[in-house]
């Protein structure tokens, strides 16, 4: 089932929807799997991937940072196993704040993890003033954010409040 695509800011989300059209249009669909990302499945792709030790300077680092809940958010997921799936720090990700989403291309009716329909989707992307992830091994993520990272905008203090007014029950 795709991800609900309503969840994603709204001009991320008209841009994207257009994109899904253009890609159609030459023969590849594009279905989004993840749009909006809670800052703890945030913490659980990335603590998957790393060592104890890295873990815990991370943690340290965002203390520093005064980033305290997102420290706790990192901590509290607990152990993680599986292969890499991101450099992105909880809240660091344009995933939380509505303005990323990863999306697999459909072919035959199958879903298909790489080849030409990512060049494509990248491409169609790009030019809607999109950003696509294929040049740092995420072919299936695009952003509406030419930054990889959401800290060459925002300092860890303000994101930190972000994430904590937006997802703290």
């Amino acid at each position: 089932m795709p991800a609900n695509i309503d969840l994603l800011d709204p001009d991320f989300k008209i841009k994207y929807e257009q994109l899904q059209a253009n890609c159609e249009i030459e023969g590849w669909t594009i279905v989004p799997y993840f749009t909006l990302r809670h800052p703890s499945d945030q913490a659980r792709f990335w603590r998957q991937s790393r060592s104890t030790k890295e873990i815990n300077n991370a943690i340290s680092y965002l203390i520093a940072k005064d980033a305290l809940w997102l420290a706790d958010v990192l901590k509290n997921v607990g152990p993680q196993w599986g292969r890499w799936v991101t450099n992105a720090l909880p809240g660091n990700s344009w995933h939380q704040f509505g303005k990323a989403v990863d999306s697999y291309v459909l072919y035959n009716g199958k879903a298909v993890w790489d080849g030409h329909g990512y060049v494509v989707m990248a491409e169609k992307a790009q030019r809607l003033g999109l950003t696509s992830g294929i040049g740092w091994r995420d072919a299936v993520h695009i952003q509406s954010n030419p930054h990889s990272s959401v800290t060459k905008t925002l300092s860890w203090f303000d994101i930190d409040r972000l994430m904590q007014e937006k997802f703290e029950n």
